[in-house]
Formats: structure tokens, C-alpha cells, sequence
């Protein structure tokens, strides 16, 4: 925070300057698409867990997985683990579970956000483009086979911390489902960046929706390999300015970064608010 802090002071007449001219509308849709993003996101994440075997309603799921979104804010990712696996525990779902689903969800994260990193990339020769939509390729390819053969040694290994083994099949129809389910949560994500650029009079175009999805998304797991730095704060955001270089100032790629995890920090907290509204169905209602 006291980097960026310092970051806005020193740019305070181009801060200025942007707010001035920032356009409220778009802003507001930008953080409405946000909130939506990361509903379908946490829902999809939801599904990974009911891939791995939990039995739990999806809307008790996700308000577990919302509130989790917490933990980030202190030094040491294991706190959003603790959290959601403290949230689902009291749910019935073993923490042997919960973990299995935490390491194959970010394996999706991970394949899916660097594939559309690549897809974004203007390659300067036919080569490079070979190689970029073929990097692509076998990204969204490893997404969709290797959870299930992956999944049997992920299990092996928390049995080796003294957690009980526990067989599942997930099946490559599912994989495809969930690979095809965070690309498009990744996209929504693209949409209210280009939403919150327009709305502070960047030049964008429609197509740098999936430039900025790529961008943004391999900056969310840059931050979340960054173990000790709380929510990636600076990491993200540096690594997305970095990846934004080639269409925008590095300025501006700064200052849209932080804007955007402003409006993003305020939709995870819509999100959860709105997941905890009580719409359940019946059968996903606690008993008194």
C-alpha cells in the first residue's frame, strides 16, 4: 500500500487528470462486471471441488470460497487454504478434499490464463505466431487431460502428510467443461478491465479484451506465487504493467493496474454480499 502511495503522489497531476475526465458510467458497469466475474469464477472453482468429490451445495460452497478471499490480505497465501478449508470443514468436506480441489483448481488458473496470455501476444514473424498459438494449444490441451491423471498423485501425496487417501474419477468431459467455463470467466474479467479503461479514456479497441484478460490473469498468479507478499499487492500489478507495455505507457498501465484492483477489491466484497442473500433452495437450506 505504501507503494502505491507513493506511486500517486509522485503522479498526482496525471491522477488527477484521469479522474477528472473519467467517465461514472463506465466505471460502474466496470465493477458490474467485475462482481460477475468473480461469481462465475468462484462458481467454476465450486465445480472443480464437486469434480474432486465434495458434497456440498453450491451456493453454501461459494459463500465459503467469497469469504476465504480474505486470507489474501495477510502475508502467506496458506491463509485462504486455512480459511475455505475451516469454511467447508464445518460443511462436511474432509480438508483432504478441499486441498486436492485448491491444487488442481490453480493448475486450471494457472494453463488457462497463460494460454490466453499467449493468444494475445503480436507476434513479428510467422514463427513467433506458430509458436504462440501452438504454446496455446497445448496449454488448453495439458487443461483439459492432465487433472485426472494428476489428481491420483495429488492424493498420494497428501497421504504422505497423514491425510486419507480417497479415489475419484474425473472424467475428460468435465475437464473440458471446467477448462472452457475459466476461459470465459478469464474473458469477463478482460471485459471490465477494457470497461474501466474506457471509462478512464484509454484507447483501447474490442479486441484488447483478451490482450487485457491475458494480461491481468497471468498477473493474478504471478501475486498468488508471490508467498509472503499479501494479495500479490505490487507484484500484480507491476507484472501487469510489464505485460501491457507494448499498448499502453507504463503510466498508465500502472495506474489502470491499481484501478483495477481497487474495483475488483470492491466487487469480491459485492460478490460475497450477494452470495449470502437468502435464495437458497430448499434442500440447500440449513437445518435450525
Amino acid at each position: 500500500m505504501g507503494l502505491f502511495a507513493w506511486f500517486l503522489v509522485e503522479e498526482r497531476a496525471n491522477a488527477t487528470r484521469l479522474w477528472r475526465d473519467a467517465n461514472p458510467a463506465l466505471l460502474l458497469a466496470s465493477i458490474g462486471v467485475f462482481v460477475l466475474f468473480a461469481l462465475a469464477q468462484t462458481r467454476v472453482s465450486v465445480a472443480v471441488l464437486h469434480a474432486v468429490g465434495a458434497v456440498v451445495p453450491a451456493t453454501a460452497a461459494m459463500r465459503a470460497f467469497l469469504l476465504s478471499l480474505l486470507g489474501r490480505y495477510i502475508p502467506g497465501k496458506i491463509w485462504i487454504v486455512t480459511m475455505r478449508s475451516s469454511f467447508l470443514h464445518e460443511r462436511g468436506v474432509p480438508i483432504r478434499v478441499v486441498l486436492a480441489a485448491v491444487l488442481v483448481e490453480n493448475l486450471y488458473l494457472f494453463m488457462t490464463s497463460a494460454a490466453l496470455f499467449a493468444v494475445s501476444r503480436e507476434p513479428t514473424t510467422p514463427t513467433t505466431t506458430a509458436l504462440l498459438f501452438g504454446s496455446a494449444a497445448l496449454l488448453l490441451t495439458a487443461a483439459a487431460t492432465l487433472p485426472g491423471h494428476l489428481l491420483p498423485w495429488i492424493i498420494r501425496l497428501l497421504a504422505r502428510f497423514g491425510l486419507e487417501s480417497f479415489q475419484v474419477r474425473f472424467g475428460t468431459q468435465k475437464a473440458f467443461a471446467i477448462t472452457a467455463s475459466y476461459l470465459g470467466t478469464w474473458l469477463l474479467l478482460g471485459l471490465g478491465i477494457w470497461l474501466l479503461g474506457m471509462g478512464l479514456s484509454f484507447p483501447f479497441s474490442p479486441v484488447d479484451v483478451i490482450a487485457l484478460a491475458g494480461a491481468y490473469g497471468v498477473a493474478v498468479v504471478a501475486g498468488f506465487a508471490a508467498l509472503f507478499v499479501p494479495a500479490g499487492l505490487g507484484v500484480r500489478e507491476g507484472v501487469f504493467a510489464l505485460a501491457m507495455s507494448g499498448r499502453l505507457p507504463l503510466t498508465d498501465a500502472l495506474f489502470l493496474a491499481i484501478g483495477v484492483r481497487l474495483a475488483v477489491s470492491i466487487a469480491e466484497i459485492l460478490a460475497a454480499a450477494i452470495a449470502h442473500l437468502p435464495f437458497d433452495r430448499p434442500s440447500e437450506r440449513e437445518e435450525p
